[in-house]
């Protein structure tokens, strides 16, 4: 969840946020 939250916080583009959600979610 770290990892995943590092790169929603650095991920500027919006398809790079959608994604982490994507990941955040899958993981979640």
């Amino acid at each position: 969840m770290e990892k995943t939250r590092e790169i929603f916080a650095n991920s500027k583009m919006p398809i790079v946020r959608r994604k982490a959600i994507i990941l955040c979610v899958a993981t979640a």
